[in-house]
């Protein structure tokens, strides 16, 4: 349901729940400065600007405490502020909503015209919803007692690794909360007897592929490289790269492991507040 991921929590309490922090306080990591030099106290212009900028947008209400926060904390506010684009996501989330909203019903033509033979003559019918089939057999597959066909995917796919043409891509953006732990998924420790994490299992079967490749190649070892895409988010960042290291990237190639953060997105209210 699109309301589903429209309906959240307010900005203020989901950054003060995230970092752990009283409601009433907001801490960010600043992509902006919006000191006035000290290092500590916020810039009036700058404040004046956002909050004018954040009224307009009827979003003034994430001001609430901001007089309740220390200098230092009023300025990690207002960096936060400074980087969002405020029009922009109110823009996105009338859209949502708009097209959410069920279609007012109306007359076809045929009817406002008091006529009902104009269908396949003057005018063309608009198509009903398509009825919901299963896909044609042409258009599925399985291994499953079917020894050439796997063969021959597997051919298809060594070849395309052997071409340094393939990358994993492994989204590890979120913490371990839920499991009790504050460190990346993907370094929880299972209670495997091997005691090896999700991060170790995947960078094992990456080194895996890249060896099956060289030897059905024919190339020679080293020669294969798998592109490993780790996205993290800004609490699992410094962490899954200090994990990484230490772990001696599980024995690929550091040049083949890419870091990179996912973005955010403000957190709205039903009523459109954040």
């Amino acid at each position: 349901m699109l309301h589903s991921w429209i309906t959240f929590t307010s900005l203020l309490l989901s950054l003060s729940l995230s970092l752990s922090l009283p409601q009433q306080q907001l801490y960010t990591t600043p992509n902006m400065n919006t000191s006035n030099g000290n290092g500590n106290s916020p810039d009036p212009a700058q404040l004046s600007k956002l909050r004018q900028l954040y009224d307009y947008a009827g979003q003034g209400h994430v001001f609430t405490f901001y007089d309740t926060l220390s200098p230092q904390d009023q300025s990690s506010l207002l960096d936060q502020l400074a980087n969002i684009d405020v029009e922009r996501v109110n823009r996105i989330y009338r859209n949502a909503v708009s097209a959410s909203t069920p279609p007012v019903e109306t007359k076809s033509l045929d009817s406002r015209l008091g006529v009902t033979n104009l269908i396949g003559r003057s005018r063309t019918p608009s198509p009903s919803p398509d009825e919901v089939i299963p896909l044609p057999d042409e258009a599925c597959a399985t291994i499953l007692n079917n020894p050439q066909d796997e063969a021959r995917w597997r051919e298809i796919g060594l070849k395309a690794i052997s071409e340094n043409t393939v990358a994993v891509l492994l989204l590890a953006g979120g913490q371990g909360t839920r499991l009790g732990s504050s460190s990346p998924k993907g370094m929880y420790d299972l209670k495997l007897p091997s005691g090896r994490s999700l991060f170790d299992y995947q960078a094992k079967r990456i080194g895996k592929l890249e060896r099956l490749a060289e030897e059905a190649s024919g190339k020679g070892k080293g020669s294969v490289r798998i592109k490993w895409y780790v996205m993290t988010s800004g609490p699992t960042r410094q962490e899954t790269e200090k994990y990484f290291q230490s772990m001696d990237y599980f024995g690929l190639s550091k040049d083949n492991v890419i870091f990179f953060e996912q973005g955010e997105w403000s957190r709205l209210l039903s009523e459109d507040k954040y």
